[in-house]
């Protein structure tokens, strides 16, 4: 008689758990979704190479299977402002921001305007 007692309330325990972490983590991506951004040129800092939406920048972080690390953000490239304009990390499918658009790429972070 003890064993259903205790599953009810390890069931019952359960089902608060994953709605309160799912709300939690979706706050924290709704969040991170809208910081949308002007990139500028990473080699200057002046021209408005692209527009995006930061998505992270927790230096744990990888993009392209490399860490993001510290001072940098994981950018969703959605508008090319100058095509081509290097991106700061290339790799062998990436590397002007023409050929970022769609993708996500590391920014630096000095290198990024919120509006």
């Amino acid at each position: 008689n003890s064993s259903p007692p205790q599953y009810e309330t390890a069931s019952a325990e359960k089902r608060p758990l994953p709605p309160s972490s799912l709300s939690h983590s979706t706050t924290s991506t709704s969040k991170s979704a809208k910081k949308k951004c002007i990139m500028l040129d990473y080699k200057n800092g002046r021209e408005r190479v692209a527009e995006g939406r930061v998505c992270a920048s927790n230096p744990s972080d990888t993009v392209h299977h490399m860490p993001l690390g510290p001072n940098a953000s994981k950018v969703c490239v959605e508008v090319s402002k100058i095509g081509d304009a290097a991106v700061w990390r290339p790799n062998s499918e990436i590397q002007t921001i023409a050929d970022a658009v769609g993708s996500i790429v590391a920014w630096p972070s000095d290198k990024i305007m919120f509006v």
